[in-house]
């Protein structure tokens, strides 16, 4: 619809976001259970900012919202506050339409700084929350070249992403079914070793339909010698790989790039140098992979999930 067409367009020019504000996810997202609905504010038909809202259904009479990566607002923090004042009224008109108890709104925006005009809301305890997603972001630049990327590294970083080279370790895309057979059994090891909580194949056989028709996202694999070593489902912010200017809310105007997300990452015992190789080269962000720590990229913190009970 033009609609959902108009906020991915709005969202791909605002590096303060994420895909789980697109339309294309949520429609992804309703199979694992979440239903969704917008609001979104217009003025003299642009977009001045708005939220794609997850509605999540724990028991058959009572359900909770849920905004990733969001909302979205103007910089100006005056503007800001009456968008957010709006948004919420648009959320409350929404809740009175269920015929089951809405329990609470929580958001997870990426604000550097709870802005003053916040009120309401509570801090969801780390941890406390299965639906949370990662607090910190690491974001690369990648309109840089590969030189000024890798200049940019800790030494270590750099000296592991050569010696991987050196040995022949390098980076393949792959979005056959191959590719899914061999994601699948990476991620299989690294869940058990790990013992992390799984999600089914089908899953992941539906985000890969998805993603590839909506030309969102893709497999890749460090392999050596044949050998495939780490595996990483990688969602683009945007149509390709590039970033676009934009203004993160609370800062100044600055060039930035929209966070690729590496929404999920499985690893197995391969080196560390393997993973830093993919890491450098495609500036994933792993959300499993708590050692990678081979840059020194902007980190963008995240507030934490904020709730307001109804």
């Amino acid at each position: 619809m033009e609609r959902w067409r108009a906020w991915d367009e709005f969202l791909e020019a605002r590096p303060d976001t994420g895909f789980m504000q697109t339309s294309w996810w949520a429609d992804f997202r309703t199979d694992a259970g979440y239903d969704h609905f917008a609001a979104i504010l217009k003025h003299q038909g642009a977009i001045l900012g708005g939220a794609l809202v997850m509605k999540f259904s724990p028991t058959p009479l009572s359900c909770f919202y849920y905004i990733p990566d969001g909302p979205l607002l103007p910089g100006d923090e005056s503007e800001a506050e009456e968008v957010f004042q709006a948004l919420l009224e648009a959320i409350e008109a929404q809740r009175k339409t269920e015929t089951v108890t809405v329990s609470h709104l929580r958001i997870e925006p990426r604000w550097e700084r709870l802005p003053a005009f916040l009120s309401g809301f509570r801090a969801v305890p780390a941890l406390s929350d299965g639906c949370m997603e990662p607090r910190h972001t690491l974001c690369i630049d990648l309109r840089h070249s590969e030189a000024e990327i890798l200049a940019h590294m800790k030494p270590k970083g750099r000296y592991n992403i050569r010696v991987a080279q050196k040995h022949g370790v390098s980076v393949v895309e792959d979005n056959s079914e191959r590719g899914l057979v061999d994601f699948l059994a990476i991620y299989a090891e690294t869940t058990a070793r790990q013992k992390m909580e799984t999600k089914p194949p089908d899953y992941f056989e539906a985000l890969l339909s998805t993603l590839s028709s909506a030309q969102k996202g893709s497999v890749f694999f460090a392999e050596y010698q044949g050998r495939r070593l780490a595996a990483a489902i990688v969602v683009y912010a945007e149509p390709g790989p590039e970033g676009t200017n934009g203004t993160t809310f609370g800062e100044s105007p600055q060039k930035t790039l929209p966070p690729i997300h590496g929404g999920i990452s499985a690893c197995s015992n391969a080196s560390s140098a393997a993973r830093n190789l993919i890491s450098c080269r495609h500036s994933i962000t792993f959300t499993t992979l708590r050692a990678i720590n081979t840059t020194s990229p902007r980190r963008e913190r995240r507030v934490e999930g904020k709730t307001r009970t109804y």
